[in-house]
């Protein structure tokens, strides 16, 4: 499936379901366990009846977490760089508040443009 194709949070959490499936997630209890949290958390979100700028400030959340944490995997859990499962959904956690700046190039201090992709920012 194609990003432009997708009509639902179900579509949309098929692509991380299978980059997670490939990474053989399941081998790491408390990060499949986080992961499914965090699925079940944006199919919630995307279904909410909370005003639009509140339910995408979650769903980009969410969603930067799925990108760190597809990642951090195989540099962590899998390379020489081991960490443990609890260290790994820490970071994540705190680098999801500023993913999307760091992203773009942009550090922690620097002001960011008025963009809706910076809602989730905390």
């Amino acid at each position: 499936m194609e990003l432009r194709e997708v009509t639902s949070a179900l579509d949309y959490l098929s692509y991380f379901n299978q980059c997670f499936e490939d990474l053989n997630i399941h081998q790491f209890p408390e990060v499949y366990a986080y992961y499914q949290g965090l699925q079940q958390d944006f199919i919630t979100y995307s279904e909410s009846e909370v005003s639009f700028f509140a339910t995408l400030k979650e769903l980009l959340l969410i969603e930067a977490k799925f990108q760190i944490l597809l990642i951090l995997i195989p540099h962590t859990l899998y390379a020489d760089m081991a960490m443990s499962e609890q260290k790994l959904i820490q970071i994540t956690e705190e680098d999801s508040c500023s993913f999307y700046r760091e992203l773009t190039g942009q550090n922690k201090s620097s002001s960011i443009l008025w963009s809706m992709i910076y809602i989730s920012e905390k």
